[in-house]
């Protein structure tokens, strides 16, 4: 017979550490990297954020410059959940 004490435990999946970049160039870039980092902040914890950098595009036809920022935090959805966050974000972006 189990007791209440050998039954296992439901545990969290570890918190892992990520690093996101971030560019926009079409439209108003700083405001879709600011919805970008709202949006984030929904699933990932102690998010810090670079400085914004303005870089030139690199190859293919003329385009405005690219905005770009760099974060870093913590989450704790697996990869593929991660993965399907991200394609979310950037589709409705």
């Amino acid at each position: 017979m189990r007791t209440a004490r050998s039954l296992p435990l439901s545990v969290a999946p570890p918190s892992v550490r990520i690093a996101i970049d971030l560019g926009a160039n079409l439209g108003e870039p700083e405001a879709a990297i600011a919805q970008a980092l709202m949006a984030l902040r929904g699933f990932v914890t102690t998010l810090r954020v670079s400085p914004l950098y303005r870089t030139a595009p690199v190859g293919g036809p003329a385009q405005p410059a690219y905005l770009n920022a760099a974060a870093v935090g913590f989450t704790r959805l697996s990869p593929e959940e991660l993965l399907h966050k991200f394609k979310a974000l950037e589709e409705a972006a």
